[in-house]
């Protein structure tokens, strides 16, 4: 079975603002609170925690799968 696979950092983020947490990629970060549309800054957000997810593509079957990876494995 042929597949491509790639690890994609999510960060769940709290806008200091409104006070709620939303999610974002790593390197395609919101420029707006979801939630309150407040812009956002290095000084109304806070990082709440990271995951690492690893998206696998079946090439032959098109199915695709992900996987929560501790981050002692990146």
């Amino acid at each position: 079975m042929k597949s491509s696979n790639i690890l994609i950092d999510v960060n769940k983020t709290q806008c200091t603002t409104c006070e709620k947490s939303f999610y974002e990629f790593e390197e395609s970060e919101l420029s707006n609170c979801p939630y309150c549309k407040e812009e956002l800054t290095s000084y109304n957000t806070k990082s709440v925690e990271d995951k690492y997810l690893r998206i696998v593509i079946n090439h032959e079957t098109g199915v695709i799968t992900a996987h929560e990876e501790d981050e002692h494995f990146v």
